[in-house]
């Protein structure tokens, strides 16, 4: 079989290629295209305004923000004994969970604590959730239902302390950026006040 090639058309897909379903068909796309990998980030200097803003969203009723949740989260599944192999696929991915799941509890119990207890924790519930006797039904309504933070309530408590914990830090860093910043701002105004010379032309 022969083929043309174009210099006026590129074709632009996507692809996960650590699906299972399509491993093969991936293989061979692989040979046959150039391939770019995308990051899965939640924090950077890459990320764009709608990207931190939505990172920085906090879970419907909790004082955890999904960007903190997802990371810890994707680093359980990662170090946890799962009973399988890898686990990128399985990640939480950046918009896994929209603007809309995020402000909805019901949605993201539905949505997201589903997902985390249908497949990528399947095997290995336990490393994750705080009471795995009643089932996912219970689960779910124990996050709706929760008075105080909904998290706390359904994750284990070494899940959920480390994420109070990274949003602590985080709250501590964001803290500290803006003291330096307001000391670098008085140091500036200083300078120019102890050195007429430099204000500029106008303010005599």
């Amino acid at each position: 079989m022969s083929h043309q090639t174009s210099p006026n058309l590129t074709i632009v897909a996507t692809m996960n290629t650590s699906d299972q379903n399509v491993f093969t068909m991936d293989t061979a796309f692989q040979r046959r295209w150039q391939m770019k990998h995308i990051p899965n980030r939640f924090t950077g200097e890459s990320l764009d305004e709608k990207t931190i803003n939505h990172v920085a969203k906090h879970l419907p009723n909790s004082e955890i923000s999904w960007g903190v949740f997802a990371q810890t989260i994707n680093k359980k599944m990662h170090t946890a004994n799962l009973g399988f192999g890898g686990t990128e696929d399985k990640s939480l991915g950046v918009y896994f969970a929209t603007d809309n799941d995020l402000d909805d509890a019901e949605r993201f119990a539905e949505k997201v604590l589903k997902y985390l207890w249908d497949d990528a924790f399947k095997l290995g519930r336990k490393e994750l959730f705080n009471d795995c006797s009643q089932g996912l039904s219970a689960v779910i309504e124990a996050y709706e239902d929760a008075k105080g933070d909904p998290l706390k309530k359904v994750l284990v408590p070494e899940v959920y302390n480390e994420m109070q914990k990274k949003m602590a830090e985080m709250a501590a860093e964001q803290a500290q950026t803006a003291e330096e910043k307001t000391s670098e701002e008085e140091a500036a105004e200083s300078a120019v006040e102890d050195n007429p010379a430099q204000k500029p032309a106008g303010e005599e």
